[in-house]
């Protein structure tokens, strides 16, 4: 009787072990949006709205590409070449409640709504259209 009472301690013990072990995989545990955005994002689509139309255009089509890397240490750098010139911005970043903030080099603030989905980065923004400000969305995907 000893031994069986033995046997199902330990069996007990193996079973807590395994269970506790079993609740610290990703999978009970997302990663956090600051683990999530960290790393190196492209470009891969602008929609931009007007007030009859929805443009939902590859960077290709208007002459764009654009490199955004996300460090762990809250720095971010963009890497954008329109038409030929390429202008570089870096500075800090940080989230909260789906906003996407960052003060760039010069001290500009800008908070942007996101969403992110596995490799897929989606931050809501504005594109410039003469002297008219339109919504804008840009998709990045994680490389």
């Amino acid at each position: 009787m000893s031994h069986l009472r033995n046997s199902i301690r330990a069996a007990f013990a193996i079973f807590i072990i395994i269970s506790l072990n079993s609740c610290s995989n990703n999978e009970n545990n997302p990663a956090s949006p600051e683990d999530q955005l960290n790393g190196t994002w492209t470009l891969a689509r602008l929609t931009v709205s007007d007030k009859s139309s929805v443009y939902d255009l590859k960077p290709e089509q208007v002459n764009l590409t654009m490199m955004l890397y996300i460090h762990r240490d809250y720095t971010y750098q963009i890497v954008k070449t329109d038409n030929e010139m390429t202008e570089i911005f870096w500075g800090n970043w940080s989230v909260k409640n789906n906003k996407f903030t960052i003060i760039d080099q010069y001290g500009r603030l800008e908070i942007k709504s996101y969403n992110i989905n596995g490799n897929k980065l989606i931050l809501e923004t504005t594109a410039e259209n003469a002297d008219d400000k339109l919504p804008a969305t840009m998709e990045f995907h994680k490389l």
